[in-house]
This record gives C-alpha cells, sequence and structure tokens, in this order.
C-alpha cells in the first residue's frame, strides 16, 4: 500500500541569494496516522503540486521557483528565481529528471503527469490590471475580472506546458489556443489518457480548453455562456466517460470527454464555499 507523498516548504523569506537555501522537500506519511517515514528534497524553491505517475515508482513535482524580494528591491509580482518541474524517484529520493523554467518569468504550480511523455505544468504571473482589461475586451463573450492580488494585478495569460522527457528536440513544449486571453490564470489541469487530452481550468478568463497530447491543438470551452462562472476544479470521473468542472462559488457541470459536450441532466446546481481543486472517485 502507497503512502502519501506530500510536498512540504520552506519558510517564505526573502531570496537569500542561493537557491538551495529555499529549497523545500518531499514527506512520506502514513496514509492513517500521517507519521513522517521519509523526507527528501524537493529540488526546487517552493513545492506545489505532486502528482503519482502510472509507473507507481516516481513523482513529478512542480516548484514555485519564488520567493520575496531581496532587501531594498520590490515589485508587484513574487521574485521569481527558478521555477522547475522535478520527477523524482520515490524509492530513493533521487531527481531522475528536472527542467528549469528559464528565463524565470513565471511560476509553475499545478500539474497533470501520466507518464514521461504526458505531463503537463500551469505557470503563474502577474500583469497590471489596465492591460488585463485591454487583453480581455478582445473577448466576444462577457467576463468578470476574479479576484485580484492587488487592486492592480490580475493574472496574465500563459501557455500550458507539456513536458515529453524523451522528445528528442528536448522536452519542453508551449501549448496555447487562438485567443490568449482565453488563457488567463490557469488553475487546474487533468490529464484524460483514454483520448490523450489535457484539459486545464481557466477561471479568470471563464474557460476550460482540451489540448490534444499528440498535437497540441486546442478545444475552447466557454463555461461562463453555459452558465458557469470561474471554472476551478477539474475532474476525471472514473467511469472512464466524463469529467467534472466546478465553479468557484456554485454549479458542478458535467462534461463527456472526447466530445466535450455537456451533459445537463447530470449536472449539479448547488452553491459552494469557494474552492480551489477538487477529485471524483
Amino acid at each position: 500500500e502507497l503512502n502519501q507523498a506530500v510536498t512540504e516548504r520552506v519558510t517564505h523569506v526573502r531570496w537569500s541569494g542561493l537557491a538551495k537555501n529555499h529549497h523545500g522537500s518531499i514527506a512520506i506519511r502514513d496514509n492513517d496516522t500521517l507519521q513522517l517515514i521519509e523526507r527528501y528534497s524537493s529540488g526546487g524553491i517552493l513545492p506545489h503540486e505532486v502528482r503519482l505517475l502510472e509507473d507507481g515508482k516516481h513523482i513529478a513535482v512542480a516548484n514555485y521557483g519564488s520567493t520575496k524580494w531581496p532587501e531594498g528591491s520590490t515589485g508587484y509580482d513574487r521574485y521569481i528565481v527558478e521555477p522547475c518541474l522535478n520527477l523524482i524517484e520515490l524509492s530513493s529520493g533521487k531527481i531522475v529528471e528536472q527542467f528549469l523554467g528559464e528565463p524565470a518569468t513565471a511560476e509553475f504550480r499545478h500539474l497533470s503527469a501520466y507518464n514521461r511523455e504526458r505531463i503537463f505544468v500551469l505557470q503563474n504571473a502577474q500583469m497590471s490590471i489596465g492591460a488585463f482589461h485591454s487583453l480581455m475586451s478582445e473577448k466576444t463573450e462577457p467576463y468578470r475580472t476574479f479576484k485580484q492580488k492587488t487592486e492592480f494585478t490580475a493574472g496574465a495569460p500563459l501557455p500550458l506546458l507539456h513536458f515529453d522527457f524523451d522528445r528528442p528536440e528536448g522536452p519542453r513544449r508551449d501549448l496555447t489556443c487562438e485567443n490568449l486571453a482565453d488563457m488567463t490564470r490557469g488553475q487546474s489541469v487533468e490529464y484524460d489518457p483514454i483520448h490523450d487530452e489535457a484539459i486545464a481550468s481557466f477561471p479568470q478568463s471563464g474557460t476550460i480548453i482540451a489540448f490534444s497530447g499528440k498535437t497540441g491543438a486546442a478545444k475552447v470551452i466557454d463555461c461562463t455562456s453555459l452558465g458557469l462562472t470561474h471554472p476551478r476544479g477539474v475532474a476525471m470521473h472514473p467511469d472512464g466517460k466524463h469529467y467534472g468542472v466546478a465553479g468557484d462559488a456554485a454549479n458542478l457541470f458535467v462534461f463527456e470527454r472526447g466530445t466535450h459536450r455537456l451533459v445537463r441532466e447530470r449536472c449539479s446546481y448547488t452553491a459552494m464555499h469557494r474552492h480551489s481543486h477538487m477529485a471524483a472517485g
């Protein structure tokens, strides 16, 4: 029986000048008691989401790579130093693959990991509120601003990163859609191995987008026009035929995998007191 692999962080402090001083850890804990069994380095700054690969032997870890600004410096965003994706062998804690986000312009936050060829990472960075509204004015569908970090900033639209560590030309591929404004503030991403698609939610633009793992082609679903505001949590249903998407404060919508057809009869209309992610079992 597998235990829990938990990301644990060093206190979020000012940049010291040396990345390893800020590295977090992966704690292996007992499923029932949460007692610590083993701990090893996450190999990065502020480890966030961790996923078990299908082989049951490795985990993928997304590390923010950000700290507070150095003494005497400031900015409206975090001080981004070294965002990275690490593949770690569970039995030894050895980092078997690492990708550093260079240049360090966006955090690596949430991810979905199936195997070495199908790992998808959402990025996070801030932009000015003026630039955000200018970008979103290009959208034909209505949009609402999401909760901002400050009154002056908003989440920036950024590509979904597809990592394939066996690709000869390099592991990273940037996935985008026709209108980058549809990819604002990525929140959750799940991989559908049946149809080879990564499905990601973008609450600030009110969309979910399905990306082909093979070609990178994108299918955009405008959730706002369907009645789901600020889609956040995404989860694959165990029936292998559907997936769910939950709104930030209300409603759970069910879509058909592959076609992405909304299945109204399976949707739930209920209030929720804000959330980030969800699971289905």
